[in-house]
């Protein structure tokens, strides 16, 4: 795998995009909090216009993806990003930074995210081949896992030293590297099917419903990807509960330290690096429907440990110990997902079917904090918390299925 110089290529540049995603998302509250003296609601609308797009726009974006040169897409998207974002130190050096346009950059930023984000997996699978997917995909959850755990503590440490609207200079060169790692690389294979001719060479319009009914299709009437966007959805939903309650608990009831929180959470982010790396080697040996199960029972069975704890030194290292766990079963679980639904669905659609996963999860994400949020109103953060094994045990059961347990090598279907 590290042998091919163009995936060498996308995953640095992946890696660097992906820091610089973090820090947008990252930074933008920070810039209205210390620069614009926001209002904890104006912060929170940043963050809902920046993961907006990823509900809003995912179908068509997938749609539209099947056609595109994905490579130019993704090219597109992180000079786009990087323009965007340069407006902002450019409008706080002038003088004329405002909320109205940290918004714009927030909803703007997203929606250039999600599509950059839709494009790459498809071209992954272009890219490597299916006997390369779960390396490749590995690589590239690696980046992502890293960038969760990195991001946040760098954003902070770059606002320090450099303010808050100046950070987001190197969020702009973040995205001009990633630029040009792909204009460095090669189209390696032909590009997708931009049009449609009939027999006599006219072009035919495309039939937008047909091809959406097909989306869901190759995931609704596809036993093994059913599956696998089930057990990922409920996952989604269960999570929340611990990061919604989880720092209720720790910070309001018990009264540690948010520094610790946030080590907690990082360690999460530690483990998914650690269950990414381990999933080709893994997958080898075991199959697909081992690695899953494995994977899924550690993500789930840690999620009865921050319940336990009764005073904050137990909290602490009970929460560090459940956040790596869950990281590193999510990481792995994560990792093979995506490549046996890439492998269990026909190339020609897989923009589709990304797009198909995404807006699963990211309806399960903001549905799962409402209800953990309405929870600890009523029922504490302590008996919230209990919901989340709860929920995380569900989610087991699609991966018990016999379309995913009986998996174990895996042909691709074209």
């Amino acid at each position: 795998m590290w042998r091919l110089r163009e995936y060498r290529l996308l995953w640095f540049g992946d890696a660097v995009s992906a820091l610089g995603s973090q820090v947008t998302l990252n930074a933008l509250p920070l810039i209205a909090l210390l620069t614009l003296h926001g209002s904890g609601s104006e912060i929170g609308a940043l963050r809902v216009l920046y993961m907006a797009p990823f509900l809003l726009l995912a179908l068509p974006a997938g749609l539209w993806l099947e056609r595109a040169r994905q490579r130019r897409v993704m090219l597109a998207m992180d000079l786009g990003r990087a323009a965007l974002a340069l407006t902002v130190p450019a409008a706080a050096w002038l003088d004329l930074l405002g909320r109205t346009q940290l918004y714009l950059v927030a909803v703007l930023g997203g929606a250039m995210t999600v599509v950059s984000e839709l494009a790459l997996p498809a071209y992954l699978s272009r890219l490597v081949g299916p006997d390369r997917l779960a390396a490749g995909n590995s690589g590239l959850a690696v980046n992502l896992a890293t960038s969760g755990t990195v991001g946040p503590g760098m954003t902070g440490w770059l606002i320090g030293r450099l303010g808050p609207s100046t950070t987001l200079l190197v969020d702009v060169a973040s995205y001009l590297v990633s630029a040009v790692t792909l204009l460095l690389m090669r189209e390696p294979v032909p590009p997708p099917a931009l049009s449609r001719r009939s027999a006599a060479g006219e072009r035919t319009p495309r039939d937008w419903r047909g091809e959406l009914r097909e989306g869901f299709a190759a995931v609704w009437h596809n036993p093994p990807v059913r599956a696998l966007v089930t057990a990922s959805a409920v996952a989604s939903f269960g999570v929340q509960f611990v990061s919604v309650a989880g720092v209720v608990r720790l910070v309001a009831d018990l009264d540690v330290s948010p520094g610790w929180f946030g080590t907690a959470a990082a360690l999460a982010g530690a483990g998914g690096v650690l269950g990414t790396v381990c999933v080709p080697a893994a997958v080898r040996r075991l199959g697909y429907g081992r690695v899953l199960l494995y994977g899924s029972v550690l993500a789930a069975l840690p999620c009865a440990l921050f319940p336990l704890s009764g005073d904050p030194e137990t909290a602490v290292a009970l929460n560090c110990a459940g956040f790596l766990l869950i990281g590193a079963g999510g990481g792995a679980t994560g990792t093979a997902t995506v490549t046996l639904r890439h492998l269990l669905t026909p190339s020609r659609v897989h923009a589709r079917m990304n797009s198909v996963f995404r807006l699963a999860q990211f309806t399960a994400i903001p549905l799962g904090s409402a209800v953990a949020g309405l929870l600890v109103d009523t029922a504490g953060a302590r008996g919230t918390l209990w919901v989340c094994p709860v929920v995380m045990t569900v989610a087991l059961i699609p991966v018990l299925t016999r379309p995913l347990s009986r998996l174990s090598t895996v042909e691709p279907v074209g």
